[in-house]
């Protein structure tokens, strides 16, 4: 039995802290001093592995074992649909590991920041549309 509440509250806490991010995507602020930036960064980036950590040890291996086979093809074709986020994220953060890195290249850092939130925004919605509804469905 699982209960999405506390993974879309992970997604709420998640949203809030990726909308501060957003709010500090400036390049030529980041160009002067990139920590406030990078603080933020650092939160999200613990919050959101374990977010997903969460999902793959809780939610998707007892929907992709689910006796109705319906259910496990929702789940394998989600986790396929929003899979390798961790692993893109993990490397994002090796790449933007200090506050010196972001402020040798500020517009590179706003670039690939906002490609990544865009695919971790798509993941949000799809979960919370897709996912967790399944969730609160077939484990509950």
């Amino acid at each position: 039995m699982v209960d999405s509440s506390p993974f879309r509250q992970d997604h709420q806490d998640i949203v809030e802290l990726v909308t501060q991010l957003e709010g500090l995507l400036d390049a030529e602020a980041l160009a002067v001093d990139a920590s406030p930036t990078c603080e933020i960064l650092g939160v999200l980036a613990v919050r959101l592995v374990t977010h997903l950590d969460r999902e793959d040890d809780i939610i998707y291996p007892q929907l992709v074992t689910h006796k109705v086979e319906s259910v496990r093809a929702m789940a394998q074709l989600l986790k396929k649909r929003v899979g390798g986020l961790d692993r893109t994220f993990r490397s994002y953060v090796e790449d933007w590991s200090s506050a010196s890195l972001v402020e040798k290249s500020p517009k590179k850092f706003i670039a690939e920041t906002k490609g990544l939130l865009r695919v971790l925004k798509m993941r949000i919605k799809r979960e919370d549309e897709e996912l967790y509804p399944l969730v609160d469905r077939y484990t509950a």
